[in-house]
């Protein structure tokens, strides 16, 4: 039973962060990497010119709950082992790296961006 969850959890995941990949090279996505990564760096980049506006507060806690949301769904799936203790602002700093480290892959969604970003980081080491 406890298999049959795991794998369900992971079709839905799979089908969650694989789906906007058909929507990559649409530039007006407002939740590209593109898009997101002025407001996922105000939240720790304080020379950012961000006027705070109620939409750029919104926008920045959208790009942390993102983040938040793949990294609990792939912890939980066993995907990534990320550390035991870890800051929130450390998990945007990471994403925000991958993305500009990786400009052919920014107008893709933050889901999928945030995914890669830990995937690569944390990944868990298969069990023998």
């Amino acid at each position: 039973m406890k298999a049959m969850i795991k794998a369900a959890v992971g079709v839905a995941l799979a089908w969650g962060f694989l789906y906007p990949v058909a929507r990559a090279n649409d530039m007006a996505n407002q939740n590209s990497g593109n898009n997101m990564l002025p407001y996922c760096k105000s939240l720790y980049d304080t020379s950012s010119d961000m006027t705070l506006t109620p939409e750029t507060m919104l926008t920045s806690g959208k790009c942390v709950g993102v983040i938040q949301g793949v990294i609990s769904a792939l912890t939980v799936v066993g995907i990534i082992c990320p550390p035991k203790y870890y800051k929130v602002d450390q998990l945007v700093k990471m994403t925000v790296k991958y993305i500009e480290d990786h400009p052919e892959k920014s107008n893709s969604e933050l889901s999928l961006l945030a995914m890669f970003t830990f995937t690569e980081a944390w990944r868990c080491n298969p069990k023998k």
